[in-house]
């Protein structure tokens, strides 16, 4: 198998690789936006819970003021756990983005030395094809040479 193939199935390899790197980014950095919607959504609900909180209070609803309080509470908690994960995640998306940029300087290394080679190889095609073809003219030049002299092909 030429150099040149083999770099290319390398290229092709580090392609997927990095492809696969962008989906696994693309899924962490969702998963983070979607942490950072359910932390906006509970301290929306948190804040309607206080305000219903503050409205028993002010009916003397003892029962809306103990459900509103709980209420708060496991939204806050809910919320603390979330904001403990979150920087676990950013972390990990972190890493993820690591890992991609890796991969995408290993494909643009690939891409490199295949670019490389192919010139070589072009280069190569270029040089040979030029001693043939000088060849090809110093052999005409002998067939003229001895037509014009009268001897006889050799």
């Amino acid at each position: 198998m030429s150099r040149a193939r083999q770099l290319r199935r390398i290229r092709e390899l580090r392609l997927v690789e990095e492809q696969y790197q962008a989906a696994l980014l693309a899924a962490g950095k969702k998963q983070l936006a979607d942490l950072e919607s359910a932390l906006h959504l509970l301290r929306k609900r948190q804040m309607e819970g206080r305000d219903l909180l503050v409205q028993s209070c002010i009916d003397g609803d003892t029962v809306s003021w103990i459900t509103a309080l709980e209420e708060v509470a496991i939204l806050r908690r809910k919320a603390d756990a979330l904001m403990a994960e979150k920087p676990h995640l950013e972390y990990h998306v972190h890493g993820l983005c690591d890992r991609f940029i890796a991969k995408r300087i290993e494909r643009r290394q690939a891409e490199s030395i295949l670019s490389s080679v192919l010139e070589e190889e072009t280069k190569r095609g270029e040089r040979q094809s030029q001693a043939t073809l000088d060849e090809w003219y110093r052999a005409e030049r002998r067939r003229f040479a001895l037509a014009s002299s009268g001897a006889p092909d050799a």
